[in-house]
């Protein structure tokens, strides 16, 4: 476990999911999510979109690596708890958690600071492909591909760090031009459903792209590029709906039961 890299989708994945997230907050969102860091949002979400997994790179909590990913065995037919996330912990338990804090009344302000960052890393895990995985191959770490320039690649490494390379724009830009790509049917379509059904499908996305896709192209390059960049954005797209949507729902029922009440002083860095 100790040698296991923790990160889902790299760090610019992160920072598109934030930042488009923001443009389907609710009002009550927004206006939790500005009191938290003030009118310049937009850009403290891209430098907080990586604290869940800073906090795993701590010492003493390389326990917290099982959170950022949900494995899968050949042949299974869908998500269940008790083989896909044992003693409770995976992408999904870590997703569930965290709105759980968030919902709780008797939660501490910084408790609930804390919860929001994790949603915010932990839905984009859940959507990333190698990270919704085999666990025959550790989520791809093990599945080598030799590349264009003859280096050797992992899975893990292409849908974390390689395919980005391959984004023409920095995270901001992305979100922005991904805000204009995704249609209302599209939003009101990725909304539907759970978490759990949620790994499932990105599972799907591994299952039948990125993994065959490494025969179908005989390496990285740009065979294997054209058949999973699409692939790569629609999660990044279905991960920021779904992030906002989630957040809104939580944080409207606890405006409703006029429990949370957010002030700038929550923004405390540990």
């Amino acid at each position: 476990m100790l040698a296991l890299p923790a990160q889902g989708f790299g760090e610019r994945g992160h920072q598109i999911v934030a930042q488009l997230a923001t443009y389907y907050l609710n009002d009550d969102a927004r206006a939790l999510v500005e009191s938290l860091y003030g009118t310049n949002y937009r850009r403290l979400l891209l430098e907080d979109a990586n604290y869940a997994q800073q906090v795993t790179r701590r010492r003493g909590n390389e326990w917290r690596l099982g959170y950022h990913y949900t494995w899968f065995r050949e042949g299974d037919s869908g998500f269940v708890p008790a083989e896909h996330c044992p003693n409770g912990i995976c992408s999904v338990a870590a997703v569930l958690s965290a709105e759980e804090v968030l919902a709780d009344d008797g939660a501490s302000r910084n408790q609930r600071m804390d919860a929001f960052r994790f949603l915010v890393h932990y839905m984009a895990d859940l959507h990333d492909p190698v990270n919704a995985g085999f666990a025959a191959d550790r989520g791809g770490r093990e599945t080598e591909l030799v590349g264009s320039d003859l280096e050797r690649y992992s899975l893990f490494e292409i849908w974390q760090h390689e395919l980005f390379e391959h984004l023409p724009h920095p995270p901001f830009v992305m979100a922005n031009i991904y805000a204009r790509q995704i249609t209302d049917e599209q939003r009101r379509e990725w909304e539907a459903g759970e978490p759990a059904s949620w790994v499932w499908e990105t599972h799907t996305v591994a299952r039948d792209i990125a993994y065959p896709a490494v025969q179908r192209a005989g390496g990285w390059n740009s065979i294997y590029r054209r058949e999973a960049l699409p692939a790569l954005e629609e999660q990044l797209k279905k991960a920021a709906v779904r992030l906002a949507s989630r957040f809104n729902q939580v944080v409207s029922m606890q405006s409703a039961q006029g429990a949370l009440e957010a002030s700038p002083d929550l923004l405390e860095f540990e």
